[in-house]
């Protein structure tokens, strides 16, 4: 409980420091920030997860709602994420997440490995998807390096459980 607090109150503390930051006035130097913390909150929320646990899942889809807000900011506040690279990432998002509510989910072990099983093809696609995508400024680079490294921890989480 107090581990699930701890990273409640740092997702809290997260958001509203990258809020303060863009309307205090978004400089370059802002944007870097941002990808750090979206990379760091990645890292941190998928690397952790225990997968058969429905709060620690939960606590991750949380952390991951949140990615999405930092991600919606970063392309809002600037015109170098192209819709194309915005299109790639925001769909590797939805696998990650699609994943996590499918594992959320009760079943028995056998059905339970079949999901799984299908929740890392899916994940595998979307990995695919970021590999041949148009990355074309450090931002995105650096976005789409978050996120293939988040979706590779979180397969190999996947395929160890």
């Amino acid at each position: 409980m107090k581990k699930i607090v701890t990273r409640a109150l740092l997702g809290a503390g997260l958001v509203m420091s990258i809020s303060f930051t863009f309307f205090a006035g978004a400089s370059s130097q802002s944007h870097d920030e941002l990808v750090n913390r979206i990379q760091n909150k990645l890292a941190y929320s998928l690397g952790s997860v225990q997968l058969d646990n429905r709060s620690e899942l939960s606590q991750t889809l949380f952390d991951l709602d949140s990615v999405w807000g930092l991600v919606d900011t970063l392309t809002k506040s600037t015109a170098i994420v192209s819709t194309t690279a915005q299109e790639k990432i925001y769909k590797a998002l939805e696998a990650i997440e699609h994943a996590l509510k499918t594992l959320q989910k009760d079943w028995g072990s056998q059905e339970r490995k079949q999901q799984a099983a299908a929740q890392v093809k899916a994940l595998e696609k979307a990995q695919k998807g970021l590999k041949v995508g148009i990355f074309d400024t450090t931002t995105t680079r650096d976005l789409k390096n978050a996120l293939d490294i988040a979706i590779e921890s979180f397969l190999i989480h996947l395929k160890n459980s």
